[in-house]
């Protein structure tokens, strides 16, 4: 198992992206990290819209507003990439769903970290 280098940590965002014909997606903070560096505790967070993207898709980007009940993750090493944030991600159960503070619905999946740019998305009513 990797463990997390001293470049990442506490604050940091994490993303991910799934869906079919669309592409959809979701931030995270890592809350704490483990002493052993192997695990971290994590908080969706929530995305705002930037202005610009295209007709399809729209540029997102997180905010730092936890959502939602926290969740933990194992740190994996990734055989690309030369820098800290390429080159680990995180992975486990993580919630898709929030809704009244609870995490209602999860998926397994990683979580990588985020490079402090915009990312796009599919506009709603553009996928399917």
């Amino acid at each position: 198992m990797a463990t997390l280098p001293n470049e990442l940590q506490k604050g940091d965002f994490l993303y991910t992206n799934w869906g079919y014909n669309q592409t959809n997606r979701e931030f995270a903070k890592i809350i704490e990290v483990s002493d052993t560096r192997k695990t971290a505790v994590c908080s969706r967070v929530k995305s705002r819209t930037l202005e610009g993207g295209n007709r399809r898709d729209e540029k997102v980007m997180p905010v730092d507003e936890e959502i939602g009940e926290t969740f933990r993750l194992h740190v994996r090493e990734s055989s690309i990439g030369d820098e800290p944030r390429e080159k680990y991600y995180l992975t486990g159960t993580y919630p898709t769903v929030v809704r009244d503070g609870e995490n209602v619905s999860t998926r397994k999946g990683n979580l990588y970290f985020w490079n402090k740019t915009s990312v796009a998305k599919t506009r709603p009513g553009m996928g399917h």
